[in-house]
């Protein structure tokens, strides 16, 4: 396992709008990507649409988005660089809810905020999150 420290992104131009902005939806997309990389440093990742390795141990289950919110706070374009930090907001029985914020790479400025939930679910249905995730995040 590494130490997190967020994720950078440079922003391309097919994440921008016609107005040369970071089309809004991207903004999700980092952040979503982030959680994914701050549960790789905590020994999670996701290898199969079904099961979760948690430190090399298969779970059945993975997480899907129940829930997301962004806000904007100021303009990001082409060639910026971005960097992304998540973290644990919430957990209960079954659902996990990260913070996050867009802050520019270079000066530290905010430029978003948001947040996801994930529901773990085991086949079609929600189920309780399993002790041995539980215990990574921890």
């Amino acid at each position: 396992m590494c130490a997190y420290d967020g994720t950078l992104f440079r922003i391309r131009f097919h994440d921008t709008d016609h107005s040369g902005r970071v089309y809004f939806a991207n903004y999700i997309n980092w952040i979503d990507d982030d959680i994914t990389e701050f549960l790789r440093t905590k020994g999670i990742t996701f290898p199969d649409i079904q099961k979760t390795l948690v430190n090399s141990e298969i779970v059945e289950g993975t997480f899907v988005i129940g829930e997301f919110s962004c806000r904007i706070h100021a303009p990001s374009k082409f060639d910026d660089v971005v960097k992304v930090r998540s973290r644990v907001a919430e957990v209960r029985r079954k659902v996990l809810r990260f913070e996050s914020e867009v802050l520019d790479a270079n000066t530290g400025q905010k430029l978003a905020s948001g947040s996801i939930t994930y529901i773990w679910v085991k086949g079609e249905s929600s189920a309780p999150i399993p002790e041995q995730i539980l215990k990574c995040l921890n």
